[in-house]
């Protein structure tokens, strides 16, 4: 999610990444350390990002994002344990505008 600056001509803002559970249509949950949690996103930069592209690397699935001020970065992305295979949670990214 892109959430630019209100002032006029200014192309920055800041950027969210957001990942949902195909399987609950909630946020991901995560067992670290002996807890669980829920894992929804997090913030990516002051600065507008493209769409992720997601990579599958032998630890895990990583987002690659461009970003406004001519960065790039990669986020590990947080997947299910109970996954089977690790594009299980995360397999498409759709965009379709809400009415």
């Amino acid at each position: 999610m892109n959430e630019p600056t209100n002032i006029t001509c200014n192309p920055g803002g800041n950027s969210y990444f957001f990942a949902l559970s195909a399987a609950t249509g909630g946020a991901v949950p995560r067992f670290i350390g002996g807890s669980d949690y829920f894992d929804a996103g997090f913030f990516l930069a002051n600065a507008l990002s493209s769409r992720a592209v997601l990579v599958t690397t032998g630890t895990g699935t990583r987002g690659l994002f461009r970003l406004s001020d001519k960065t790039t970065q990669s986020r590990e992305i947080g997947e299910s344990q109970n996954s089977t295979s690790p594009t299980a949670v995360i397999k498409r990214i759709y965009k379709r505008a809400l009415d």
